[in-house]
């Protein structure tokens, strides 16, 4: 039997896959616009590499409750990120140190180990500076790419 354009087109779409990415496509968007699925897209992936870990999902929520986005997309992709979050800290810290605080302290091999003579607080409170160096690295790195991640994304979904 001879297929034709068509009915290979109906023979892919009828695979379980494509039913459950338009399942999977529909719950998601619902009556969400695609300006706004791309926003909750980004924000997320931005929020999800913030360098301050345990704040992510927070910020995620405040993000989603006040620009009105997909709390759904905007979460789970902030929980997908974790990894990348935890492996992007150190140039984040390293970037701020370098490019704010002009010391080689903080992550020296003897600091590091007297860090964990610190709890909770006083650990934050010692590496305070550090970490608003990162969030400034953070920051720039977002002002610099998220407007041309969100339009590639948009596009994606429009494509969809």
């Amino acid at each position: 039997m001879i297929y034709t354009r068509r009915m290979l087109i109906s023979k892919i779409r009828s695979f379980r896959f494509f039913v459950y990415l338009n399942q999977i496509k529909e719950r998601i968007s619902g009556d969400v616009s695609p300006r706004q699925t791309a926003l909750s897209v980004t924000f997320g992936f931005y929020l999800g590499l913030f360098p301050v870990v345990g704040l992510t999902t927070v910020l995620c929520l405040v993000v989603a409750f006040f620009l009105r986005l997909n709390h759904l997309i905007i979460q789970s992709i902030n929980g997908v990120l974790f990894p990348f979050q935890l492996i992007l800290m150190y140039p984040f810290f390293k970037i701020g140190e370098i490019a704010f605080l002009h010391e080689n302290e903080v992550f020296q091999v003897v600091i590091i180990k007297n860090l964990f003579s610190y709890q909770g607080w006083g650990t934050f409170l010692h590496l305070w500076k550090s970490i608003m160096a990162a969030i400034g690295i953070w920051a720039i790195f977002f002002i610099a790419t998220a407007f041309a991640f969100y339009n590639v994304i948009l596009k994606i979904i429009k494509s969809l």
